[in-house]
C-alpha cells in the first residue's frame, strides 16, 4: 500500500463490493419497493411510467426496472472510471427531457406525415416502438383516422415562426400561433378525458417544401437555414 490515503480508498472499495455480494439477488425486490412504495406516491414521478389513463406500463416498467437493478450493482461493483461516469451521465439524460422516455426503453411512439417514402424512412431510422400513421393535417377524415389509432395524446407541430418574425412569413407564422393556441386551449378542453396536447416549435428544418413550393435554390435554403442560425 502507498499509504493512509490507499489504505482508505482500499477499504472504501471493499465495502462497496461486500454491498454488491449482499444485494446480489435483492436488487428485484429493492427496485420494486422503489417503485410501489415510494415513486408511486408522488404522482409527478409516477406519470411518467404510465398511460394517460393511469394504468402502468408493463414493457416501460420491465425495461427500465432492470436498468435499475443493473444500476444498484454497478454503484458497488464496478470501478469509478471514465466509464463509470459516462455511464452516470447518461442515466441523467434519461430523467431529463431530452432523453426521458426514449423509444430503446420501452415507449411507444406515433408519427404522421402526408408522403409515405418519408414516413416509411423515419420509422426505420427510429426503429422499434414506432407507428407510422400516413395522414393529411388539412383532411379531417385523416384527423379523425389518426384519432381512432391513438386516443392518448395529441402533439401538434408548430414552428420557429410563431414566437420569431420573419420577413415575408406574416401569413405562416399566424398559422402556427394559432397552432400553439389551440394547444393551449385543447389542454383545457381534453383535460377531463385524460388526453394530454402537446405542441412542439422546431427551428428551420430543410424540406424539398422550400424548393416545390416557394421555388427557392439550394443555395437559397442553406443562406436561410444559416440566417435563422445567427439569430439564434
Amino acid at each position: 500500500m502507498g499509504g493512509a490515503h490507499d489504505l482508505q480508498l482500499y477499504r472504501r472499495g471493499r465495502r462497496h463490493e461486500s454491498a454488491g455480494e449482499v444485494l446480489t439477488g435483492q436488487t428485484k425486490q429493492i427496485v420494486d419497493h422503489w417503485r410501489s412504495g415510494i415513486i408511486a406516491s408522488i404522482p409527478n414521478l409516477a406519470r411518467h411510467s404510465r398511460s394517460p389513463e393511469g394504468a402502468p406500463i408493463p414493457e416501460y416498467l420491465t425495461k427500465s426496472n432492470l436498468r435499475f437493478e443493473q444500476w444498484i450493482l454497478d454503484t458497488c461493483l464496478r470501478p469509478y472510471d471514465q466509464d463509470w461516469i459516462n455511464y452516470q451521465q447518461e442515466i441523467a439524460l434519461r430523467h431529463t427531457s431530452a432523453k426521458k422516455n426514449q423509444v430503446d426503453e420501452g415507449a411507444n411512439v406515433f408519427i404522421t406525415g402526408r408522403r409515405k417514402s418519408e414516413l416509411d424512412a423515419a420509422v426505420k431510422e427510429i426503429g422499434r416502438g414506432v407507428t407510422g400513421v400516413q395522414g393529411d393535417a388539412s383532411k379531417l377524415a385523416d384527423i379523425d383516422a389518426l384519432y381512432e389509432v391513438i386516443k392518448q395524446q395529441i402533439v401538434l407541430n408548430a414552428s420557429i415562426v410563431a414566437t420569431k418574425g420573419n420577413q415575408a412569413f406574416s401569413v405562416y407564422s399566424a398559422t402556427k400561433a394559432a397552432v400553439r393556441s389551440f394547444a393551449r386551449t385543447w389542454c383545457v378542453d381534453l383535460k377531463d378525458r385524460k388526453i394530454r396536447v402537446n405542441a412542439i416549435s422546431p427551428g428551420v428544418v430543410p424540406t424539398p417544401g422550400y424548393n416545390t413550393s416557394l421555388g427557392m435554390t439550394h443555395e437559397q435554403v442553406d443562406q436561410f437555414v444559416r440566417s435563422w442560425k445567427k439569430r439564434g
